[in-house]
């Protein structure tokens, strides 16, 4: 893959050195095994754990967004 920007959600397993072409950008990847890093390219990345919904609520606040939601 070759990705420079944008937002890609992956929710299967990826193949070896995932992100190798990823140089921007946001990719949210669902590891359900538990075995993703082993399979990532992590020369230009870092991986982050998705914040609980209570916590993007929290910094929304904090940078002024609109917290009307149901």
């Amino acid at each position: 893959e070759y990705m420079t920007g944008g937002i890609v959600v992956v929710i299967g397993q990826t193949g070896r050195n995932f992100a190798a072409g990823m140089s921007g950008g946001v990719a949210y990847v669902l590891d359900e095994v538990g075995d993703f890093a082993e399979r990532c390219n992590m020369a230009m990345v870092e991986l982050e754990p998705v914040p609980e919904e209570d916590d993007l609520m929290e910094k929304l606040l904090h940078h002024g967004g609109d917290l009307d939601h149901k």
